[in-house]
């Protein structure tokens, strides 16, 4: 039932988790960050806006699919207005 990808998603979905939390954290307690330390921050910060941005992208960038679902609504209403073969 579980795949693999799952098991990923639910990885980086906990990382990510822990990641906001610490950084809210750090704001809520006024944590000051040595300069040799901030770099790194900032690389990491950057890793997990990129790793967001594909989870994002994964779940709701499925053109083909909505095409899918829009096409399966309209048969169920008895009038097929668009087509999912149909390119623009």
């Amino acid at each position: 039932f579980y795949t693999i990808a799952f098991f990923k998603y639910i990885v980086c979905t906990t990382i990510n988790f822990f990641i906001i939390f610490g950084i809210v954290m750090a704001v809520l307690f006024k944590a000051t960050i040595a300069e040799a330390w901030k770099e790194l921050l900032l690389i990491l910060l950057g890793a997990f806006v990129g790793n967001l941005n594909k989870v994002i992208d994964f779940w709701f960038s499925n053109e083909d699919r909505d095409k899918m679902l829009v096409q399966k609504m309209d048969e169920e209403d008895g009038v097929s207005l668009s087509s999912a073969n149909t390119e623009e």
